[in-house]
């Protein structure tokens, strides 16, 4: 995992061959956390704890 935020994470890959630790391959996948709705969302919090992404209370703010 290269990087977690409240909403995304991304991570990195390399591929090598065994013998000789050669890199064949490098890549990453970023992952957009949404709802059923398919609209983004915030990762739920005991992911964020297992990740270290900090807690948040009230990210959207105060709506009236």
């Amino acid at each position: 995992m290269t990087t977690a935020t409240l909403s995304l994470i991304r991570f990195s890959y390399e591929i090598r061959r065994d013998s000789g630790q050669e890199l064949l391959a490098v890549g990453e996948t970023l992952h957009v956390i949404c709802g059923s709705n398919g609209k983004p969302k915030l990762l739920p919090e005991k992911y964020r704890v297992i990740l270290g992404t900090a807690p948040v209370s009230n990210p959207l703010g105060s709506r009236s």
